[in-house]
């Protein structure tokens, strides 16, 4: 509520979604991790560490809001 973050937002503590995704690592290597996931369940992103726009400054509202608003607008 306090970012008014409007999609889902899952906190792997059990390294479970890791596993699933990553067999061979088990667990995430960099925290943060987050994992831009389509509707069809294919990982489209992954951002290792906080997520930085192309002129390399930290801009992690920017760069997952695009990325989350294009697979929105392709749905």
């Amino acid at each position: 509520d306090r970012y008014e973050i409007n999609y889902p937002v899952y906190l792997d503590g059990q390294q479970k979604f890791a596993a699933a995704y990553d067999p061979d690592a088990g667990y995430m290597r960099y925290v943060p991790t987050t994992v831009i996931i389509d509707q069809q369940g294919l990982i489209r992103d992954t951002h290792f560490g906080v997520p930085r726009n192309a002129a390399r400054r930290v801009d992690p509202y920017g760069v997952l809001g695009r990325q989350v608003q294009e697979l929105l607008d392709g749905a």
